[in-house]
């Protein structure tokens, strides 16, 4: 304000005296102008801010959760589910959008992509997780009861705290049945070896009848065994031993009859895949000292019967020429000795995989230079969480294991000067607190074909342990461990073209992902080669994909592919020169929605009274919009949150000022004074 009023003041004193063809009133209208235009200014300066307070009204919220699996439709009421329940569905939340917001929760992206599992559980979990914030009145779900993954969702429905409302659906009669209830096998086995198939059969309401079992390969019988079903309610266990004769995807079916009236014979078979492998790939394990990592990494490593794992703690033995496909070291070397055994390791080329701890010499790690140098390290550490790099091209982790390293615990990593590693070579970067840094995390080198991966700090074990708490297995982190090995280990590939998919064997409800590479002269990747797969069905029915490069590779996603054999043909064009590649894949059939279809109707009963809520058939829809209307604790709540902004970011006040200034020189210019 003084700023304005001296300013002001110079501007107009001589005028104020009577020096000038305006009135005096006038000349103190000017003044006050210029008083105005440049005390604002000047205050703009200071950068003020102005607060805005915002109410809004939220209403009570209810939840919609309509199953959208297959036994939906597999049961006495599919009908009513394909051609009237949306309709219900939709008159339900006109009649309740009045007073709630209606929320509908969906398994899947459609309502006409029915799943191939269920999981009631996942509905509290996003409630939970991605609505937690909200005014939660109630949950309604419209189901017939089964599920087959996550955990029971009457017990997650009373830790919810939410009155759930349930709308049965489905055939609660009990029939007869002999059903394969679960057949499972050895993901991998190697050619020559005996491997289980382990078979559970249950019976329902079939006593009296004599229960066979047989097992097929390639249209043969190869395993049969009958037993009697002695009670209404039958189990029957039995392991089948078999020889892998046969290298590649092997496909057994499991075969149950007995029984001549079964109301559902969808599920007497079940089928089980084995890859029978000519070789193994051997792993060394080698830790300075005791430590949960070590036995984190070897439960995830011995949880593929492709590894041949050996452990080795404090003491190890000579390492022979090409005895070992890649070697772990954890916090080595720690002394003299290890370090000569690490050296001794990279002048036999043996892949080294290393884990940084607080035992490990640093000093000693930066000479054998294996790994890039961390330099200016006293002996200090950080807690570092995982942050990862989308750049990465080594290998694709898969998309749950990337969400899976974002929620991760810190590992402790050593402090100082990281030299940083090709950017396409770490899998992820340290983030200390909330700052992301470019310092690696776990990262990969290559020196004229020696490979080595490191982990820049220690603590995995506790990634292992957050995941099984979470989750209730170990499936990422085992498959992090996995992928990191199957890089080091594999022998150097010279091939200019390459192509493969991602695994040998899917589920139906899985993607087929194809990845190719294609070099040239100086094995450089180059990207513009047109590269082009033919995947055939063993049906006869064909398909063609075009592959996009991106992140030093070709790629192409494919889903929806039905049961069956597959093989492929992979093309690349490029310099005038075509390359192929071939290949072949499995599509398993996703039984679980066949293998139970008498509704649940008990579950969702236990659910609603537990939880305050009421049980409905699919009939009670109107009573069920009058409950949801008549809960006494679903009220509206006020919220209120304070907004700021810049006032120089204000608009108006820049077309005031420019009106005042612009009054002013009128007058002045009209009175002759400019």
């Amino acid at each position: 304000m003084v700023v304005g009023l001296v300013y002001a003041w110079a501007l107009y004193r001589k005028w104020a005296r009577g020096n000038s063809n305006i009135a005096a009133w006038m000349v103190y209208l000017l003044s006050g102008l210029r008083f105005v235009v440049v005390t604002t200014l000047a205050l703009l300066v200071l950068n003020p801010l102005l607060k805005y307070l915002q109410r809004t009204i939220e209403k009570p919220v209810v939840f919609l959760a309509v199953d959208a699996s297959e036994s939906m439709v597999l049961g006495k009421d599919s009908a009513y589910v394909t051609q009237q329940l949306r309709q219900d569905v939709e008159t339900f939340k006109e009649r309740v959008k009045g007073k709630f917001e209606v929320i509908e929760l969906s398994q899947s992206a459609s309502p006409e992509a029915y799943t191939k599992t269920t999981n009631l559980a996942r509905y509290f979990n996003d409630i939970e997780s991605v609505h937690a914030d909200r005014n939660s009145s109630a949950l309604v779900m419209v189901t017939d009861g089964i599920y087959n993954q996550g955990m029971n969702p009457s017990y997650k429905a009373q830790r919810q705290k939410l009155p759930v409302f349930t709308v049965g659906l489905g055939d609660t009669t009990v029939y007869s049945d002999l059903l394969v209830y679960s057949a499972k096998t050895n993901a991998i086995t190697f050619l020559g070896n005996e491997f289980p198939i382990e078979v559970v059969v249950n019976g329902v309401k079939a006593e009296g009848s004599n229960a066979r079992i047989s097992l097929w390969h390639e249209g043969k019988q190869v395993g049969k065994v009958e037993t009697e079903v002695r009670s209404d309610r039958f189990s029957f266990k039995h392991r089948f031993m078999v020889s892998a004769d046969k290298v590649g995807v092997q496909r057994y079916q499991i075969r149950v009859d007995g029984l001549g009236n079964e109301a559902n014979k969808i599920n007497n078979t079940k089928a089980v895949f084995t890859e029978v492998l000519d070789a193994q790939q051997k792993v060394l394990l080698l830790a300075h000292a005791p430590h949960p990592d070590v036995a984190a990494l070897r439960s995830a490593i011995e949880s593929n019967d492709q590894y041949e794992l050996t452990v080795e703690v404090g003491a190890f033995s000579p390492v022979k020429q090409e005895e070992y496909d890649l070697v772990i070291a954890h916090q080595l070397p720690a002394n003299s000795s290890e370090y000569n055994l690490m050296q001794r390791l990279k002048e036999l080329n043996v892949p080294v995989w290393a884990v940084i701890g607080n035992s490990t010499r640093i000093d000693q790690l930066n000479r054998l230079q294996i790994v890039k140098q961390i330099k200016e390290h006293q002996n200090n550490y950080n807690r570092s969480l995982a942050n990862l790099n989308t750049t990465f091209s080594l290998f694709a982790p898969e998309d749950e294991v990337s969400e899976y390293l974002a929620d991760l615990p810190p590992l402790i990593v050593p402090f100082g000067q990281y030299e940083k590693p090709i950017a396409k070579n770490v899998l992820a970067y340290q983030k200390i607190g909330s700052v992301s840094t470019d310092m690696p995390l776990w990262y990969f080198t290559n020196n004229d074909g020696y490979k080595t991966g490191i982990i820049c700090g220690e603590g995995v074990w506790r990634w292992r342990m957050y995941e099984r708490e979470k989750t209730d297995d170990q499936l990422n982190f085992n498959r992090l461990v996995q992928q990191t090995i199957q890089y080091l280990a594999l022998k150097e590939d010279k091939r200019r073209f390459r192509a493969a998919t991602n695994a040998t064997s899917y589920f139906e409800n899985e993607r087929v992902e194809f990845v190719a590479q294609v070099y040239n002269e100086s094995y450089e990747f180059t990207p513009e080669a047109d590269v082009n797969v033919t995947i055939n069905h063993d049906d006869g029915t064909s398909y063609e994909y075009h592959l996009t490069p991106g992140n030093e590779r070709y790629t192409h996603s494919v889903s929806s592919l039905p049961e069956g054999d597959y093989t492929y043909v992979v093309s690349s064009q490029f310099a005038g020169k075509q390359s192929t590649s071939i290949g072949k894949f499995t599509i398993k059939p996703m039984q679980f929605e066949r293998n139970q279809l008498t509704a649940n109707d008990k579950l969702l009963k236990q659910m609603a009274a537990e939880t305050g809520g009421r049980y409905f058939e699919k009939e009670g829809w109107n009573s069920l919009a009058e409950e949801v209307m008549a809960l006494p604790n679903a009220v509206a709540i006020s919220k209120s949150s304070n907004r700021f902004n810049e006032l120089i970011n204000q608009k108006w006040l820049f077309f005031v000022l420019l009106s005042l200034l612009s009054i002013e020189w009128f007058v002045r210019r009209w009175s002759g004074e400019y």
